[in-house]
């Protein structure tokens, strides 16, 4: 300081500190170095001048100095690098310059706590000021390798010199943020004096991770102490959501980083440890702000739904990574989340969030496996802290979440994730995702209490009754699961509930063809099979098999499932029912009643008693005589307009043929018989019937015959996989090539080998087939494929394609409950008390279905009235009747 000035501090200050320029975009090399230099005198005055009372106006004044001669130094470095012709002394000045005011700045710093208090209100410039001169050095070695470039190995020491200094600025200004400066948070400008200079640090420690892992820790490490320490005034503040922004993004890029293909194993290394730290810090700031007022929890959602997207399972199946990769991947990444996790759930904010995720926006994203990975990693969680009173979870909400999250799993249930067994048996080591959902959603409902109980069955209901083939699976899944855990009063009341369902739904014409059908069948029929045999004896009363309209059900409930002291009661009286089929079949003049015929069929394939009987052989082989398309080629060929009766004949003949199986062991000739009829079926062309009777054809190939009937089974086999194997319809052929590699032996290798190697395309199909599961080599993958038949739905095929409807358009079941058929009382379903039988329920048509509907009568109707009446026999009669009745009774 020149000696002749004033002695007056404010003079001193103005002289020492008039270099500073007002405006930095007109700021010269010589301003520059003046303003260097007079900085430089000022540090050296300040043992004089930290002994007067009013050092903390010349310490605010010095420290402003000191920030613009650092970011002019930095400024003149960037534009000298632009030059053309670079001076390379001046470079190292300015770098010189930069790393000589960091050092004084952390030596004034440190005498000053040494020396006096430290508070905000006369030091207010101290948190931000310096956090500024920090960030920006930092940001500034950071980009050092694409700012110098081939300058870098010239400046690499005065670059090594200039982190240190800010590195030991850092550790300095820190100790004494947390330690030794003085807020007084009563004061509203102190307030926002601290959250500035957290919000700066925040962005700090962003830049540090990328510099040096030791830095990046100290950085961290300090914040969350300062949060700590100041954490009652910052709970209504954003510092919380702030926070944790950069942390997930910070583990999150990592995780990228360390995914990356042919990564160095030292940056994997690296980026997962650095994941494991951050994610220590992001719990310590979630427990210090666990009562923070503004929580916006939707990033740390999307954080949880990627790093559970890269879960073992995923990392395995998708990424192809090896083992000693997921091994540090679960250590450093997984392990830590879950402890996160844990304590996140604790506030039902973050459960919220999961709840109201929306699905529909990423039903055909990958996002939606992590959604569903979470789910079951949030239910574990519940599960483990049932006992936690204090923790009250309302559980239907993840049942509602599951139920909207089922029919967009698709691609998911098949991509082939393999989950390990936490107590792997000898059998199964690993499962898929299906059963991982399954298993701990079943672990959910054990700890569930009456409501939500109560709550869950309405949702398997509707779910059963959807048409959704997948939410109808797994909630079918779940109650017989839930059943097996429950007590005999509540398995009684189920079956009996959906016996009744079913025969409130099956009088309705849309139910008879309808997925609801299938769904609801499957679900009493495996209910029915755990229920305690006493049960089983009180549903075979309430349900008599004596009854017709009770023929159906008991189709689905199977007299097998029956105790053997009823059973055989049961088939007793199925059999007499057969042989009453059996005469009409046999007789030219007695009409039949195909719908009474498809039912007893049916229900005698799940007979196991009688079909032993030589009476059943004989029906079996007359009814598929009956079913040989040569006589009956016209009906066959309208399946596709309306004519399903045929279809369901034939499925009923495909089970009950299963069921008899043994027929065929010691008699080649019923197979040769029944195989002719089958391959003749085949030939018509029906691409439905083809699927339906693959299956049965390679099990019956399976059957080998060793007598003089041997040549004829294999033509009969040959000639109808012939007609397979040369279909080109993708459904047949994935259906067919599945199915021969599912159930391969030497028998179905023999008849495969003689046709493919006729035909050199059909051998490098099926070679490519068997080698990669793909009917062609360039086919889709299996996630593309799934993923393209994601918006397949449900639709009545016999009505769609009706030529006579005047509107082209489709009739399609929907998703939803109450369009499909109307129950709004499905409260009812589980009224015990009422003996009552309710009305049955109507499906609900929109005018344009009615519309088709009546269209169809008129034309059919009119197509009646042309037919000579020498045609019609009585039971033709008595059908017009019939229906004219029910008409009728519309106009009442």
């Amino acid at each position: 300081m020149d000696n002749s000035q004033s002695s007056d501090f404010l003079s001193e200050s103005t002289d020492m500190f008039c270099n500073s320029p007002t405006d930095e975009g007109t700021m010269d090399i010589i301003t520059y170095e003046s303003l260097v230099s007079n900085t430089k005198t000022a540090f050296s005055a300040v043992g004089k001048e930290i002994k007067k009372s009013s050092f903390s106006v010349y310490f605010s004044t010095l420290l402003n100095d000191c920030s613009t001669c650092i970011t002019q130094s930095l400024e003149l470095i960037t534009d000298l690098l632009a030059e053309t012709n670079l001076k390379q002394s001046k470079l190292k000045e300015y770098m010189n310059d930069a790393v000589c005011l960091l050092q004084l700045l952390s030596d004034l710093i440190k005498q000053v706590i040494e020396t006096m208090s430290m508070a905000c209100c006369s030091m207010k410039t101290f948190p931000i000021v310096t956090g500024h001169i920090i960030r920006l050095v930092f940001i500034h070695c950071k980009d050092s390798e694409s700012l110098y470039g081939s300058q870098l190995s010239y400046v690499e020491k005065q670059l090594k010199d200039l982190f240190r200094t800010c590195h030991e600025l850092q550790l300095t200004y820190l100790m004494v943020l947390e330690k030794h400066f003085i807020f007084d948070l009563t004061e509203r400008e102190e307030q926002d004096i601290l959250i500035e200079a957290l919000d700066i640090n925040l962005k700090i420690g962003e830049i540090v991770q990328s510099l040096d892992v030791k830095t990046m820790a100290e950085q961290w490490k300090a914040y969350t102490m300062i949060c700590d320490k100041y954490s009652n005034c910052l709970m209504d503040k954003r510092i919380y959501t702030d926070c944790t922004k950069i942390l997930c993004s910070m583990v999150t890029n990592n995780i990228k980083t360390a995914l990356e293909e042919n990564q160095e194993e030292k940056v994997v290394l690296r980026s997962l440890k650095v994941s494991s730290f951050t994610l220590k810090i992001l719990l310590r700031v979630c427990n210090t702000f666990k009562h923070a007022v503004i929580k916006d929890y939707s990033h740390i959602v999307e954080f949880l739904i990627y790093v559970h997207l890269n879960n073992e399972a995923c990392l395995h199946t998708m990424r192809g990574k090896p083992a000693q990769f997921i091994n540090i991947f679960n250590n450093n990444v997984s392990n830590p989340v879950s402890l996160l996790l844990a304590e996140l759930l604790m506030d039902e904010k973050l459960l919220a969030c999961i709840w109201n995720y929306n699905i529909n926006e990423i039903r055909r994203d990958e996002k939606l496996l992590g959604v569903i990975l979470l789910v079951i990693s949030v239910i574990k969680v519940l599960v483990q802290k049932s006992a936690d009173h204090s923790l009250n979870v309302p559980k239907q909400k993840f049942i509602n979440l599951i139920y909207n999250i089922l029919p967009n799993c698709h691609i998911w249930f098949n991509i082939g994730l393999k989950f390990k067994c936490e107590k792997a048996s000898r059998q199964y080591q690993t499962y898929g995702l299906f059963e991982h959902l399954l298993t701990h959603t079943l672990a959910l409902t054990a700890t569930m209490n009456a409501e939500e109980i109560n709550i869950l069955e309405k949702k398997m209901v509707e779910a059963i009754l959807s048409t959704d083939c997948l939410s109808a699976m797994f909630f079918g899944t779940l109650w017989v699961l839930l059943a097996r855990i429950s007590n005999r009063q509540f398995l009684l009341t189920q079956v009996i509930s959906l016996c009744k369902t079913y025969q409130k739904l099956e009088n309705n014409y849309l139910f008879v063809d309808s997925p609801q059908k299938v769904h609801l069948s499957h679900t009493i029929s495996r209910l029915f099979k755990e229920m305690h045999n006493d049960d089983k004896i009180k549903v075979y009363n309430m349900f008599s098999i004596n009854e017709d309209n009770n023929l159906s059900l008991w189709v689905c409930l199977k007299l097998n499932n029956l105790p053997n002291e009823v059973q055989l009661d049961g088939e007793m009286i199925v059999m007499e029912k057969v042989k009453v089929q059996m005469r009409a079949i046999m007789s030219a003049d007695d009409a039949v009643d195909v719908d009474d015929l498809i039912k007893v069929i049916n229900l005698a394939s799940t007979c196991s008693i009688v079909n032993r009987e030589d009476e059943m052989e004989i029906f079996l082989l007359h009814a598929w005589s009956k079913a040989c398309p040569k006589s009956i080629l016209h009906i066959v060929k309208r399946l596709d307009k309306g004519a399903v009766w045929y279809y369901r004949y034939i499925e009923a003949m495909v089970a009950l043929t299963n069921s008899m199986e043994h027929i065929f062991h010691g008699n080649s000739a019923n197979l040769v018989k029944v195989l002719h009829i089958i391959s003749n079926i085949v030939q018509s062309g029906c691409k439905e019937l083809k699927l339906l009777l693959i299956s049965i054809l390679c099990k019956l190939a399976n059957l080998e015959t060793f007598d003089m009937n041997k040549h004829r089974v294999e033509t009969e086999l040959t000639r109808a996989f012939s007609e397979l194997f040369h279909e080109t319809d993708c459904t047949v052929k994935n259906k067919l090539y599945s199915t021969l590699r599912k159930n391969r032996s030497n028998a179905l290798d023999r008849i495969t080998a003689k046709i493919v190697n006729e035909d050199d395309s059909l051998k490098e199909t099926w070679s490519c087939f068997i080698r990669k599961g793909k009917l062609k080599k360039d086919e889709l993958d299996v996630k593309e494929h799934l993923l393209s038949t994601i918006d397949f739905q449900y639709t009545h095929k016999c009505i769609e394609h009706v030529d006579e409807f005047r509107d082209s358009g489709s009739v399609k079941m929907q998703k939803s409950l109450s369009n499909n058929f109307d129950l709004v009382d499905i409260d009812s379903l589980f009224d015990t008390e009422s003996d009552a039988e309710p009305a049955c329920k109507k499906a609900k048509l929109n005018t344009n279905e009615v519309e088709q509907i009546i269209s169809r009568l008129e034309t059919d109707t009119s197509s009646l009235c042309k037919i000579k009446e020498n045609i019609f026999t009585t039971e033709y009669l008595n059908r017009i009747k019939s229906v004219c009745n029910k008409l009728k009774s519309i106009l009442d």
